[in-house]
């Protein structure tokens, strides 16, 4: 009898207990990993709200930069936009020339050149206006001189446009090119 208790007691150490705790070895090397994931998404999901308030900033910020650097599709409407200005304002306009897009340094513009006549008081508010224009302008060059009973704007400007894709890069990323080309 004790003879047999042994040999099953050897029969389920070989083929019950020495597998379960291999099996029990492996498991747990499975749980360590899983706690491991665990971790690392509970980590990110702490984050979440911060990642999620950085793209909404990261939304609302291109949203204004595409509405103040317009590109070629949206000339029609910003033209129009510029001259609703020009024409809602009590000033007579005399010349109003505009070039075809230029690749500068580092942006996209129209070339524009504009001159207008009135008060000294209308063309600085309208040089104003032009200033918060709403989409991006760079005031080259702005005169005012007499002409006749009135006062003459002559202002020259450029309307920046985003780069189109086909576009050579600019800034940080022609440095970096740069930088790698030296390194090679």
């Amino acid at each position: 009898m004790v003879l047999l208790a042994a040999g099953a007691a050897l029969l389920y150490w070989l083929y019950f207990l020495k597998p379960a705790f291999k099996e029990i070895g492996a498991l747990q090397g499975e749980i360590a990993a899983l706690e491991g994931d665990i971790e690392s998404f509970n980590e990110k999901l702490d984050q979440k709200a911060i990642i999620e308030n950085r793209w909404h900033e990261l939304q609302d910020a291109e949203r204004l930069i595409k509405t103040r650097v317009p590109g070629t599709d949206d000339l029609p409407r910003v033209m129009g936009q510029l001259d609703k200005l020009i024409l809602s304002s009590p000033l007579q306009l005399e010349a109003l020339d505009a070039a075809e897009i230029e690749k500068g340094e580092r942006c996209r513009f129209i070339p524009v050149s504009l001159k207008i006549t009135g008060s000294r008081k209308n063309l600085l508010i309208f040089l104003k206006d032009l200033e918060q224009f709403p989409h991006l302008v760079l005031i080259d060059e702005a005169a005012i001189e007499r002409a006749d009973d009135t006062q003459r704007l002559i202002v020259g400007f450029r309307l920046i446009l985003a780069s189109e894709e086909g576009d050579e890069k600019v800034g940080a990323e022609e440095e970096a090119e740069a930088e790698e080309e030296e390194q090679t």
